[in-house]
């Protein structure tokens, strides 16, 4: 069917990456935009200093209110296989955010705030979903919708092996059960440049952020998606 019509999900044509980069992106962004959430108790008197690192980090990214920033997505499975892909992805406050894949396995992902469309131009398919039930997790979906407490549903430590020891390592794991996010900060900038985290059959997802330019004037009509003519057009349920 064509053009408005709306047909089940096929779940064969759906890319197995676009959940793990919606929800670690999503994630990153919500901590680069909303900054930091406080912990969620009183730091342990052994560890005063990351309260204070959190803190800091607060304070600094509180005031941004949009990003462009360049990313690579790297999904390594159990099986040994390695799967990179990269682009550019632009984020305005509020909930407004643009994923741009580059070359072989082009793909656009556009939230406006309301819907999360996904264009797969080799399908020429377009699934559409509401923005507040495009994750199955309610610690994605408060990300995605810009929970200002995001420490009511994560908490924060330092993770047992850090991946750079020239990076600020952080641990977030939500309080109602999930995966942990293992996120690094740059130490002179304070803007968070990776997120990593394992799924449930073993395979680990990392995200990097470089050339991150914050609070740039971004064009609304970078968040504004309409199917292509001929498009497949699809309902997508929670990812």
């Amino acid at each position: 069917m064509k053009g408005s019509e709306r047909k089940p999900t096929p779940k064969v044509m759906r890319s197995p990456q676009i959940p793990k980069l919606l929800f670690s992106l999503s994630l990153g962004l919500a901590l680069i935009v909303q900054g930091f959430p406080a912990l969620t108790a009183g730091p342990p008197a052994d560890d005063a200093s990351l309260h204070t690192t959190v803190k800091r980090i607060e304070s600094h990214l509180g005031q941004t209110r949009s990003l462009q920033a360049d990313f690579t997505e790297t999904v390594a499975s159990v099986g040994g296989e390695r799967r990179v892909r990269s682009g550019v992805v632009y984020y305005l406050k509020p909930r407004r955010i643009r994923w741009a894949f580059k070359g072989a396995q082009a793909e656009t992902i556009v939230s406006d705030g309301n819907t999360v469309y996904t264009y797969q131009p080799d399908l020429n398919q377009v699934v559409e979903t509401p923005a507040s039930k495009a994750f199955s997790s309610q610690n994605a979906a408060a990300v995605l919708l810009d929970s200002k407490h995001l420490s009511k549903y994560f908490k924060i430590t330092r993770p047992a092996t850090a991946l750079h020891s020239d990076m600020i390592g952080l641990m977030l794991t939500p309080l109602e059960g999930g995966t942990a996010v293992q996120v690094e900060v740059d130490p002179k900038t304070l803007n968070p440049k990776s997120f990593e985290f394992q799924d449930a059959i073993g395979d680990r997802t990392r995200l990097d952020l470089s050339n991150i330019k914050l609070n740039v004037p971004l064009d609304d009509s970078l968040f504004r998606f309409t199917p292509p003519p001929g498009a497949d057009i699809v309902s997508g349920g929670p990812l």
